[in-house]
Order: C-alpha cells, then structure tokens, then sequence
C-alpha cells in the first residue's frame, strides 16, 4: 500500500495487502487516487470507513474484474471517468447523495451490473457512463438530468423500458444503439434533436411514448425520428390509459381467493372445517380439522403478496406480450384478448379447488 505524504490520498493498493480479496479503505483517508487498484483481478470486496472518503479518482477500479462487493459512503461527492469500467463482477451498486455527475465511461463494460440506484442531486450522465452494461434491465434517471452523453446506455442489451426526465432537450450520438430488448422509451416534450443513429440496433423498441398532449410537440418529435420508428410513436395519455386497463383487468386475479396457493387446503370438506391427511409420529394417516378461512383474508393476502400469485404473473406475462392497440377499434379487441387471459388463469384456478372442494360453495370477492 502506498499513501501520499499527508496520508490522505490512496495512492496504489497490491494484492499482498488484501485478505482473502477484501481490502480495508484506511481511516484517515479522503480521497483514492488514480488507478490505485487498477487491473487488481484478486480484489471481490472493499470496505470504506463509514466517513471521510470524498473522491474517488480516474480508473481507480478499472479492470478490477472480480470486484462483487462495494459499499460507497455518503461522504463521496466526486467519481471520476472510467472509476469502475470493466469490473465485470459487480453486480449493483447505491451511488452516494452528494454526488451530481455521472463521469464518462464510469461503468464501461461493467456486464454483470442488474441494478444502480442514482442519487436525486444527479444532473449529467456521462459519454459511455453505462455502456456495455448487458445485464441492466432498469434504471431511474432523477428529475434533474438534463444532459446525457453520446453512448451512455449504449449495448445495454437487457435495457427494456426507459424515462428520460424533462429537462432533456437532445438524445446524441448512438445513446441507445445495440440496446436489443429496449421496448419501451417515454421522451419528454421538450426534445429538440435526436441524433440518426440515438436508436440504433433497437430491433424491439415499439412504443415511444411523448411526454406531451400538445400536437405540436408530438409532430415535432416524430419529425426527428428516423422513418422507421415514426409510426412507434404513441401519446402518454393513450398509454396511460393502456396501462389501467391492464391493472384493473390483472386486479381480478387478486380479488379471486381461489388463485391463492393455500385456499385448497382450508376450502375441502365443508362450509365450516376441512378435513385433511397428515402423517402421526408413528407414520400412520389421520385425519385432522383445518378451519375454513374467510375468503376476503384470501384476496388480501393476494394484494400483499402479488409477487407470490402464480396465476398472476402468468397472466401479467402474457399481458406483457400483447401488442398495444393504436386506435379505437384496436383497443376494442385488445380489450377482449385481455379479458380472454384474465379469465383463463380464473377458470384455471376455479377448476383446480373444485376439484379438491365437495361441499364449499366459493364467491369471489367483491372490489368496492
């Protein structure tokens, strides 16, 4: 380890003084100089003091490619460029609430990164800052970015949907080129150029959404758009109302108690006990009393734990595979394939406990 005459700077980190690839970030120390762990291929994890680190240098982390683990303090308010490019094992990251630039290339080829939490006070992105990052499938620009490089998200490849906030008024050079699964993108009103190639190799980008009621602001964005993806154009106040449509039909699953994984097992004798086999100490079957649960603490549980409903992931994937409608009468039969779906998985799970049911006469629940 090598520090600066003041102790305050990192200046370069070896891999004989890290423990098992774990490094401790010293007290006392305010700022990690350039390349200070540049291509250390042995570092997984590094540990900061929970204060007093302010900076951190230009391709201090770069090529550091078995780095899985780190926790940057609050006290960092500057990155510089290139800080973690190619630290190909990182997986995620909370970037510190001082910071207000993203610097260029800062997360280059970082292609294991799934997930970045961006600090509010963030008003730039970078050129490059997260290009090649093919595992990121989601982010969250803060309201204050107003400017984004030429090529931030580019090969972004796992990128599906994006919101570039207002104060955005120009996309450049190869922003979003080589992002393959990008679907879905909302620009805001006040766009004013966006570069031929911004879209680049987005083979499944379908819906541009204009952040806008205004025509004039709709006619002026599609006139930037190259002519291929003119007519993937569609107003916020259309895909809103997409988007409900989707929830309330996706909400009958909920509300129906039978799509519960464990309604089966209180739903199978009676309207009041369950009878059901279970195993004594000596192996032997007998039989045992469950209660019957009301079927409103069934359609809460659904509410509480959506992410464990079965029948309604099922369907919201298959929602998510429907073309969106372009006009009235298109809305029409996407209606009617959304209901179709809806009451398929309903059927499906009905049909299921009916046959574990033989006097239990069930209901839905009723949305008020």
């Amino acid at each position: 380890m090598q520090l600066s005459d003041d102790s305050q700077t990192l200046l370069e980190v070896n891999e004989s003084d890290m423990i098992d690839g774990s490094y401790q970030i010293p007290s006392g120390v305010t700022r990690i100089g350039k390349q200070a762990f540049i291509h250390s291929s042995g570092l997984k994890k590094v540990m900061f003091p929970p204060a007093g680190v302010t900076f951190i240098g230009k391709s201090a982390f770069n090529q550091c490619i078995n780095l899985t683990t780190i926790v940057l303090p609050e006290s960092i308010t500057s990155i510089e460029r290139a800080a973690f490019l190619g630290c190909t094992s990182l997986q995620m990251l909370t970037l510190p609430p001082g910071l207000t630039t993203i610097d260029v290339g800062v997360f280059y080829n970082c292609t294991s990164l799934q997930s970045i939490i961006i600090p509010s006070g963030v008003t730039v992105i970078g050129i490059s800052a997260f290009e090649g990052c093919a595992s990121l499938q989601a982010i969250t620009l803060p309201a204050g970015v107003h400017i984004i490089g030429d090529r931030a998200f580019s090969d972004c490849s796992c990128l599906q949907r994006i919101t570039l906030p207002a104060g955005i008024t120009s996309i450049g050079e190869q922003t979003f080129s080589g992002c393959s699964q990008l679907e879905i993108i909302m620009l805001p009103a006040g766009v004013t150029s966006i570069a031929s190639n911004a879209f680049q190799g987005c083979a499944n980008l379908n819906y541009i959404i204009i952040d806008s009621a205004a025509e004039a602001d709709v006619t002026r964005i599609i006139a930037l758009l190259p002519n291929e993806l003119k007519s993937k154009v569609i107003t916020k106040s259309w895909s809103d109302g997409i988007m409900r449509l989707q929830d309330k039909q996706l909400a009958r699953l909920l509300y129906t108690p039978q799509t519960n994984r464990i309604y089966r097992f209180f739903h199978l004798d009676t309207q009041h006990v369950s009878q059901v086999e279970v195993k004594n100490k000596q192996g032997e079957q007998i039989a045992k009393v469950c209660k019957q649960l009301p079927e409103e603490l069934f359609c809460y549980i659904n509410v509480q734990g959506v992410e464990a409903n079965l029948y309604y992931q099922k369907a919201k994937d298959l929602v998510s595979r429907l073309p969106w409608p372009r006009n009235d009468n298109e809305f029409k039969d996407y209606q009617k394939h959304l209901d179709d779906i809806i009451k398929a998985h309903i059927k499906q799970a009905q049909d299921f406990n009916k046959a574990k049911e033989s006097k239990t006469n069930s209901s839905n629940c009723v949305i008020s």
